[in-house]
C-alpha cells in the first residue's frame, strides 16, 4: 500500500448486536445465495424450519454478535525538500 503512495491508519473494529425476530431471520436467510439457489419447495421448507427454531428454541428472538471492520488509507502528502526533490511524508521505508 505504501508503494502506491498511501499511508494506512490503524484498523477499527466496531462490535454490535443484530437482533432479529423470526420474520427477520427468515428474510435475512432468504437473501443468501445458497438458500435462494434451492428449489422453491426446498427453500420454503428450510425457511419454515428456521422460523420454527427461532420461535421454539429462542423465544422468538435471535441476537447475532457482529463486527464491522473499518480500514482507511490516506494518500501520502508530497513534501518539498531542500534539494528540490519531493519527499513523501508518512511513508515508512
Amino acid at each position: 500500500m505504501t508503494d502506491a503512495g498511501f499511508v494506512p491508519d490503524p484498523p477499527e473494529f466496531i462490535r454490535w448486536t443484530l437482533r432479529l425476530d423470526a420474520s427477520g431471520v427468515r428474510s435475512l436467510y432468504a437473501t443468501y445465495s445458497n438458500v435462494s439457489a434451492l428449489a422453491p419447495t426446498e427453500r420454503a421448507h428450510l425457511l419454515d424450519a428456521l422460523t420454527e427454531i427461532v420461535t421454539g428454541q429462542f423465544a422468538g428472538r435471535v441476537d447475532r454478535n457482529m463486527t464491522t471492520a473499518i480500514y482507511i488509507a490516506r494518500r501520502a502528502q508530497l513534501q518539498p525538500s531542500a534539494a528540490g526533490l519531493g519527499r513523501i511524508s508518512g511513508l515508512k521505508r
